[in-house]
């Protein structure tokens, strides 16, 4: 029996006889040939043996006892662990680790908090203050990221030093 994939009418057609017209709605289709009738798919070799030492679990899938060290299952080939992320993919949630790294920061609050740390000089702070506002758009734009700190400091520090420099500007421009 086959199945018309438009109309879904059963057809009594061999497995292998080609394209296919449905008597149904008159679409055609190609049959192709696949495991006989009663049959799933067909399994893959086995995978040789762990060492004995490992304690046996059951393939959640078929049920056929595999060593606790095997990745695949050697019945049905199905994985038996979690496959771990790979290193370095995941963002650190420990906040200890978040002060001292910037793990999972915005760029550009790392940036707005440097120059408003030198936006004493003056000369930075209009950088910073940019680079803050800039930061502080990208964060609420992605949950993911942190350092909202950063940003804000990198805001107040970088407006302090702007007035400063403003102020620097029109002292030289007064003159003596």
């Amino acid at each position: 029996m086959t199945t018309c994939p438009k109309c879904k009418c059963e057809l009594d057609i061999q497995r292998d006889a080609g394209s296919v017209t449905c008597s149904g709605c008159g679409a055609s289709f190609d049959v192709v040939a696949g495991p006989p009738e009663g049959q799933g798919p067909p399994k893959p070799p086995p995978l040789p043996p762990q060492s004995s030492s490992a304690e046996t679990i059951y393939c959640t899938q078929c049920g056929e006892q595999n060593l606790e060290n095997n990745y695949r299952c050697v019945g049905c080939g199905e994985f038996l662990h979690e496959v771990p992320p790979p290193p370095g993919t995941e963002l650190s949630e420990d906040v200890s680790m978040r002060m001292l790294l910037p793990v999972g920061r915005s760029g550009w609050a790392i940036a707005s908090g440097y120059l408003g740390l030198f936006s004493v000089l003056a000369v930075p702070g209009p950088f910073a203050l940019l680079t803050g506002l800039i930061a502080v758009r990208e964060i609420r734009r992605k949950d993911r990221l942190h350092g909202m700190g950063r940003a804000i400091f990198g805001i107040i520090a970088g407006g302090i030093g702007t007035l400063l420099l403003i102020l620097m500007i029109f002292a030289f421009a007064a003159g003596p």
